[in-house]
């Protein structure tokens, strides 16, 4: 058993998904699987997957494709194929600093056996090393702080971090899907795990680096909330 599932659903990002396949190659440690959801995708993804398949011999790449469905449904999808002890989501567009996942390991044997906790967090930076915030998460004198996904704002983590969590666990908490819907926010499931009282033990290092693209998640869900945020006045 991988300690990891890195986990990646995309949607026409071959020409963005080779940064993160980069990455991957570069994190001392390779107790990882990364598994790969094509959601649908149109671009030559199938075949870039497949090639790197049969070339990578030291970590596994394991390939799934269905009809698209939007990430929460590729989210589902992909955990009941994961294999980690942890499932820790990458997205298609970003990819993560060297040494990324031995630290995530490190941090995670702390509290693998805690059944107060379902996971570890870190930060997610941007291209010139700054917080996705503006500013640093607030951790005490060893570099972190527990907290559950409800606490995230008193703690400055309710920007954009990343987390590893508990596959068994994080099993029982699915992605919310709606019929003909295909984007639905990842903190309602995030949110139920909290109110049953599991925490994270989140970090302050800058582990994960973001690429916002004009057709990504991200920018659409701010707008999202902009638009509900209005219509709600």
């Amino acid at each position: 058993m991988p300690y990891f599932t890195v986990f990646t659903s995309t949607y026409n990002r071959g020409y963005t998904l080779f940064r993160l396949y980069e990455s991957l190659k570069n994190q001392g440690t390779t107790d990882f699987e990364w598994l790969i959801v094509n959601d649908g995708s149109t671009d030559n993804t199938h075949q870039l997957v497949e090639e790197w398949i049969r070339k990578e011999k030291e970590f596994s790449i394991r390939y799934l494709e269905k009809e698209n469905g939007g990430k929460p449904r590729a989210i589902n999808y992909g955990i009941r194929y994961a294999r980690g002890k942890f499932f820790f989501m990458v997205d298609s567009d970003d990819f993560l600093l060297p040494n990324a996942l031995s630290k995530m390991k490190n941090w995670c044997k702390e509290i693998e056996n805690n059944s107060d906790y379902i996971g570890v967090g870190a930060a997610r930076g941007f291209p010139d090393g700054s917080y996705i915030k503006g500013v640093s998460p607030i951790v005490n004198e060893q570099g972190y702080v527990d907290a559950t996904n409800l606490q995230r704002i008193q703690f400055n983590l309710d920007a954009d971090m990343c987390e590893a969590y508990k596959t068994k666990i994080l099993k029982k908490y699915p992605m919310p899907e709606w019929p003909g819907e295909k984007f639905a926010p990842e903190q309602i499931a995030l949110n139920e795990i909290a109110l049953d009282g599991y925490k994270l033990r989140w970090h302050s290092d800058i582990i994960y680096q973001c690429n916002y693209l004009d057709d990504g998640l991200t920018k659409g869900s701010k707008v999202l909330e902009k638009i509900t945020q209005w219509v709600m006045r």
